[in-house]
């Protein structure tokens, strides 16, 4: 079992012992004080002792929701091509470290997935249970992680902008009934994050971490993930980053064109693609826009890992594009080499001994008995009993 570290340390010593009042309306508003984790600590220490395994468990449970939610998204595709994805997203050993770890970013990342599947689904019907699970989410996520309130706002936009060019009811629009209801969960959202932002908005500043730009920081952090155990020079960092770009932008444009073309039916077959890609673009431009107006810190390091997976799912949902037996296997080629490349990284980057954001922590347990043994034997020499 891997050490705690000094961050999970201090959220046990301080959080957890108190009210839910308190910790959900953060009244102890201090970027170390993720909620919904701190939650998830209180109630795993009282039903299941306070064992590193039992405060990590909420997040451990992330991890399980995460990959439910990975695996629907990808359920669509060609079975080749849903496998590969697959490993490529679980062999990332920085994305996987943080879910196991009594913090709130594994959180995040699995209530972030959830809601991106569930916005997928209700920008292709009337219905509104997929909006609503879309709602509760994107909350939950921000509770844990407050950097997704970006990207709860991105999705929100999205959801009403996407009826203009995906031909949902009459004349692009949604039902009367569908505003109300959409406009009553989410006055519901403002409610329940309102007083927990206002409070870190006058104790704290949204300290993400980045100083430099959005390619040097949020892109780097993605970059460099791929790449463990690797130097990154400035020319291997020059290809990622454009590689990523390409990644990215290309499903942006194929997704435009479509719209453009009022090719509905596409847009409504690919809406994952489109929400995945539209969602982090939005996201980069939002936190962009903040930096800018407002001197937020860029998303860097763990801060940026949340849209990770996002990219990642791009990758087999943009091949699954191409048409064709050659098409099919160039792109299951593709993913393979990428697969496989992460694959064989992984076992020598993750567990106890490795930690990307928490290496100083490593062993502290270990580090602690290695010292605190030889004092004990030396005064168990020197005192005799009377």
């Amino acid at each position: 079992m891997t050490s705690f570290s000094h961050d999970e340390s201090f959220t046990y010593l301080h959080y957890p012992e108190a009210s839910f009042s308190d910790i959900v309306l953060h009244k102890h508003a201090y970027t170390n004080n993720h909620l919904l984790n701190t939650l998830g600590m209180k109630y795993a220490w009282q039903w299941f002792g306070d064992s590193e395994l039992s405060l990590r468990l909420p997040n451990l449970a992330a991890l399980a929701l995460w990959l439910v939610y990975a695996i629907r998204i990808l359920r669509p595709l060609w079975p080749p091509l849903a496998i590969g994805g697959l490993l490529l997203l679980c062999a990332n050993p920085y994305l996987i470290e943080l879910f196991t770890l009594a913090r709130g970013y594994g959180l995040s990342f699995g209530f972030f997935l959830m809601a991106q599947y569930h916005l997928a689904r209700a920008i292709t019907g009337p219905g509104m249970k997929h909006l609503g699970l879309f709602h509760i989410a994107s909350v939950l996520a921000a509770l844990s992680n407050f950097t997704l309130l970006t990207a709860y706002v991105a999705g929100l936009c999205l959801y009403y902008v996407a009826p203009l060019f995906m031909g949902l009811g009459e004349g692009g629009r949604r039902s009367r009934r569908a505003y109300v209801q959409g406009f009553a969960m989410l006055v519901a959202a403002f409610l329940v994050l309102r007083k927990p932002v206002l409070q870190v908005m006058e104790n704290n500043a949204f300290d993400f971490g980045g100083k430099g730009g959005l390619f040097a920081d949020t892109v780097g952090t993605w970059a460099r993930s791929f790449l463990p155990g690797i130097g990154v020079g400035t020319g291997l960092m020059l290809a990622m980053q454009v590689l990523i770009s390409a990644v990215v932008l290309i499903p942006a444009f194929v997704l435009v064109r479509h719209a453009i073309l009022r090719n509905t039916a596409f847009l409504r077959k690919h809406s994952a693609l489109l929400v995945l890609g539209t969602t982090l673009i939005a996201t980069c431009i939002g936190a962009e826009l903040q930096h800018l107006l407002l001197g937020v810190d860029r998303m860097a390091g763990r801060f940026a890992m949340f849209l990770e997976p996002s990219l990642v799912l791009l990758l087999p949902l943009q091949l699954s594009l191409l048409r064709g037996s050659p098409g099919k296997w160039f792109a299951l080629c593709v993913l393979a080499s990428c697969a496989a490349w992460c694959a064989l990284r992984f076992p020598d980057h993750f567990g106890p001994d490795h930690s990307v954001e928490w290496a100083y922590d490593l062993r502290t347990i270990e580090r602690a008995v290695t010292k605190v043994a030889p004092c004990v034997s030396a005064i168990h020499g020197c005192w005799s009993p009377p």
